[in-house]
């Protein structure tokens, strides 16, 4: 049996690390932790407070990954042989196919571009159990025993490289190699696939999608893109791209792509879930790492005034600090799936707020609006509680 093993399969990986590990370092410094290794979590407060207690655990912390990271790779190996004997081999494949990689996202952007997709074929990432709005399909019906032992060996190879390249302190990010491994395997044998649609823009999948052998690429945006928050592997095969609007267009064609796909736009955006009726309403878009000074600032100017203020937390960062604004303030917390029909809507540069101006309804960004802006376009400069 011949293994999947070459050098530029291990040299590919590697440059999908200078995404993730950008995207994470990005994501630590608007966090305030000085570590570029670490997404914004539970023991943000810990760090803040002592980055030598941080930077102590981590290095404990990478050296028992490091020594379980091979077992780990085995046991993922003998997961993927169980699921692979198990599911029925697909030797026919579908003429497109969209990439689950992203959860519920690329449904939600598929509906914004018109295309239909409940009828097709989903691939969703090994071990994930998403639910797919279309006919599901697993990187399990495709991969052979030489994949899985190829992913294994490509596995147990890039540990020391990455180790080498970026340090011990970084020797998680080889967590993810056997599932991407497999994928590409998988992929490779995958003939007929003349389309693929995703979502991923600037993430280890991103690159791999890019460099599979399939003709027709679609990328629909994911998230707005400022084209300073760190450099990205360019993406060179895109043929298509579904954005907001044409500014995000012309970011993603500068930041992200070193290609000429052609443009589409989204037709549609959010389904607005709540109104509220005889009252002036404000919708602040929270992220609470970036913002929250700024957004309680907002919070507390705006109490003497008859609005109803709302806020809706980024889904992904620390809700817990909104909980004593709403203790203290008059405001309402939003849950992740409520977004409501507002007059205003107060943020930082979001793909949400890009979402709500799709809608036609006026979003004021904290660099460019004052308090008399707000009070005029609400027209409550005499209004006050």
């Amino acid at each position: 049996m011949r293994f999947h093993y070459k050098k530029e399969y291990l040299n590919l990986f590697l440059l999908t690390l200078f995404n993730d590990m950008n995207n994470d370092m990005w994501a630590s410094n608007v966090s305030g932790l000085k570590r570029p290794i670490v997404r914004p979590g539970k023991f943000d407060k810990l760090a803040r407070k002592n980055i030598y207690i941080h930077i102590c655990i981590w290095s404990i912390a990478s050296f028992l990954v490091f020594l379980l990271l091979f077992p780990y790779f085995i046991i993922l190996f003998i997961f993927s042989l169980l699921k692979c004997a198990r599911f029925k081999r697909i030797r026919k494949f579908p003429k497109e196919i969209f990439l689950g990689f992203t959860g519920s996202l690329l449904e939600k952007r598929l509906r914004y571009a018109n295309i239909s997709y409940k009828n097709s074929y989903w691939l969703v990432r090994p071990f994930s159990k998403a639910i797919v709005p279309g006919k599901s399909m697993t990187v399990y019906h495709v991969a052979s025993l030489q994949d899985l032992f190829g992913a294994l060996l490509c596995s147990f190879c890039v540990v020391p490289l990455i180790i080498r390249k970026h340090g011990l302190s970084n020797v998680i990010y080889a967590a993810n190699s056997f599932g991407w491994f497999l994928v590409f395997f998988s992929f490779k044998k995958m003939d007929g696939i003349n389309k693929i649609y995703f979502a991923n823009q600037k993430d280890r999948w991103a690159v791999l999608f890019d460099n599979l052998p399939v003709k027709n690429k679609v990328l629909l945006q994911h998230g707005i893109e400022d084209g300073d928050d760190f450099d990205v592997v360019k993406l060179k095969t895109i043929t298509t791209v579904f954005a907001f609007n044409q500014r995000e267009a012309e970011v993603l064609k500068t930041h992200l792509l070193d290609c000429n796909p052609d443009i589409f736009f989204y037709n549609h955006s959010l389904n607005l879930t709540t109104s509220y009726i005889n009252t002036k309403s404000v919708l602040i878009i929270g992220n609470c790492f970036e913002c929250f000074d700024m957004e309680e600032r907002i919070i507390r100017l705006l109490q003497p005034y008859e609005i109803r203020l709302v806020l809706k937390p980024h889904p992904l960062l620390d809700k817990t600090c909104y909980h004593k604004l709403g203790n203290k303030f008059k405001l309402e917390i939003l849950n992740d799936d409520v977004y409501p029909k507002v007059d205003l809507v107060l943020s930082y540069r979001s793909t949400l707020a890009v979402e709500y101006e799709m809608l036609d309804i006026r979003v004021m960004y904290h660099d460019d609006f004052s308090l008399d802006s707000v009070l005029k376009y609400m027209n409550c400069e005499n209004s006050i509680i």
